[in-house]
């Protein structure tokens, strides 16, 4: 079948008879294009999905370009929703009729999606001479009020005819919007930071760290698991915590320590950190250097999400993993002491850039209401997170260095 394109530098329509011929086309563009297909539908079939995937893996065009597409939701399975993310679609879109509303399969793309880090965009419309009712219209909205944020919506004005129902879903599109804004923006900062924390390790790990152990709940998300890692010294494990544990059956099956343990807020998301520890001791030598990296709950972004509202991890059926437990730096040291660790504690400061203007507009307000409270805060406002480093044979540093901002760490 052609495949019908929006070229992403000219804005031409571009037709390609084979997936061969896509190829070819896409090896005269620059890396990094958004590519959006025109075809209404995109075929899903296994066959053509499958051709598409062989013919763009020769030169892994699908990890250098992003895709997007309008399909059909009933053509969406498990599978076909795994092909699309690893040719690297980015963006669907789906015409959903308001007048008949597969719920359940709706809830089912929003879950995967949501998992495979694909943007969703439902096209809401009317089926010719038929009528949607307002139990299928409450039962349409309550669902998308359910997963806000996780897609948007487009519709011709004139769909709803009542008012009442339309200034609802106008709501509904205009909150979804905003919270995904926010989400992208979170998901962009976590991605910055994590580049940071790995400069932290290249410059504070020894020389002697050739194999890292790291655990990180996020590992399974593209980013993290395909960030390239071959311009640092280390050899590096990741492993995600699956039911809020380690996997110490793959581990085992790996036979051998490591010269160093990394936690990428990994201790907040175990459900008893120190048995883990304890079952971590197999893996690691008396020099095995430890790293700890938690966010600092009392930064600028996590205080736009509360005052907004907006911090994902009250919906733990819906935030991106739960946390468990919030460690001070106090409670950090207890927790290793048994171990014989002993830290050094350093927090990451970064500009606040485009959250400034939002700290603009909110600090008059904290300045009249909470102004001992509020001055506190603000000289932490630009720490968003703290590292620490540790091994049995360091000892306690002398030197004073900032440490876990107390109040916005739970004991």
């Amino acid at each position: 079948m052609s495949l019908k394109y929006l070229h992403p530098q000219q804005g031409l329509t571009v037709t390609a008879d084979t997936p061969q011929e896509l190829t070819e086309q896409l090896a005269r563009l620059a890396p990094g294009q958004h590519i959006r297909f025109l075809n209404q539908p995109f075929s899903l079939e296994r066959d053509f999905l499958h051709a598409l995937r062989t013919s763009l893996g020769y030169e892994k065009f699908q990890e250098k370009f992003s895709f997007a597409a309008e399909v059909l939701p009933e053509g969406l399975s498990l599978d076909t929703l795994e092909s699309l993310q690893k040719l690297h679609f980015t963006e669907l879109k789906l015409p959903v009729a308001i007048d008949a509303p597969e719920l359940e399969h709706l809830a089912m793309i929003l879950r995967e999606t949501r998992q495979l880090r694909i943007q969703v965009q439902f096209r809401l419309f009317q089926t010719p001479g038929e009528e949607a009712s307002l139990a299928k219209l409450q039962a349409l909205y309550f669902l998308l009020q359910e997963w806000c944020g996780w897609y948007s919506l487009d519709y011709l004005p004139t769909l709803f005819v009542d008012p009442v129902i339309a200034r609802r879903f106008d709501r509904l599109s205009r909150l979804s919007a905003e919270t995904f804004s926010a989400q992208y923006f979170q998901k962009r900062f976590n991605e910055q930071i994590y580049l940071a924390f790995y400069e932290f390790l290249r410059t504070r790990l020894s020389h002697h760290v050739k194999t890292i152990l790291e655990i990180n709940p996020y590992a399974n998300e593209p980013f993290f698991r395909e960030m390239p890692r071959q311009p640092y010294p280390w050899k590096v494990t990741l492993k995600a915590l699956p039911q809020h544990q380690l996997d110490h059956a793959y581990l085992q099956s790996l036979g051998k320590t490591f010269d160093a343990v990394v936690f990428y807020q990994g201790l907040e998301a175990m459900r008893d950190p120190k048995k883990e520890l304890l079952l971590l001791q197999k893996y690691t030598r008396p020099t095995t250097e430890w790293v700890f990296f938690s966010y600092n709950l009392a930064s600028m972004p996590t205080l736009i999400r509360l005052l907004g509202n907006r911090f994902d991890n009250i919906n733990p059926s819906q935030s991106d993993y739960r946390i468990l437990k919030l460690f001070s730096q106090r409670s950090l040291e207890k927790l290793f002491e048994f171990l014989g660790i002993h830290f050094q504690v350093v927090p990451t400061r970064l500009q606040l850039g485009e959250l400034q203007a939002q700290f603009e507009q909110i600090r008059p307000l904290l300045d009249n209401h909470l102004p001992e409270n509020w001055r506190a805060v603000i000289s932490e406002l630009d720490i968003m997170g703290f590292s620490a480093l540790g091994t049995l044979e360091m000892e306690e540093s002398a030197q004073e260095t900032d440490g876990f901002l107390s109040g916005g760490f739970l004991s």
